[in-house]
């Protein structure tokens, strides 16, 4: 940021970050990041962006085992990475790990105007890949947007836990079918 704009205040480079924290991916985060930093201009707008995915991508993590436990799974199942977030930040993330060799199709929220937990990006993938609901497992370490997506639905919602979560909530929605505490337990 220092490099694009050094004369935004720190103050207002924290504030920003802060409120577009606050703010889900898909309504507006970077929107109001720019916005709060008073940037409108193109080529700011864009480097500011391009810094933005850059960090995104390179602060992130994949599940242990995951791109393994991708390749012993695949052959015997259509596999699918489902994801909600921008297309560009996504596919960075995708490339890094070297995910995209490892399924038959990827489903980027940012691309096909839907996200998890929405019904629509689930019944978009089995458009894809032709398999019925009562033959699709959506696996997933969130209960919010994975396995009340998956519910909602009609498929088989696997949990991967997630640390964070003491216990499931007693909403329907949120109960998964099966929860795993890794995903290499799929192989297993």
């Amino acid at each position: 940021m220092r490099a694009i704009r050094p004369d935004i205040l720190d103050a207002t480079i924290v504030a920003a970050v802060e409120r577009g924290l606050a703010t889900h991916p898909t309504e507006g985060r970077m929107a109001n990041f720019l916005a709060d930093l008073g940037l409108a201009a193109a080529p700011e707008v864009d480097l500011v962006r391009a810094a933005y995915f850059d960090r995104m991508a390179e602060g992130s993590a994949v599940m242990a085992d995951a791109p393994e436990t991708l390749a012993q799974l695949a052959g015997r199942f259509r596999l699918a990475i489902v994801t909600n977030g921008p297309s560009e930040l996504q596919r960075r993330k995708i490339e890094r790990f070297g995910l995209a060799e490892r399924v038959d199709w990827i489903v980027i929220s940012g691309e096909v105007g839907v996200e998890k937990p929405d019904r629509a990006i689930f019944d978009h993938v089995r458009g894809l890949t032709g398999v019925a609901a009562e033959r699709t497992a959506h696996i997933g370490d969130s209960l919010v947007t994975d396995v009340a997506g998956a519910n909602a639905a009609g498929v088989l919602s696997i949990w991967v836990r997630n640390a964070l979560v003491r216990s499931v909530p007693d909403r329907a929605a949120l109960v998964p079918h099966a929860t795993i505490g890794h995903v290499r337990e799929l192989v297993e």
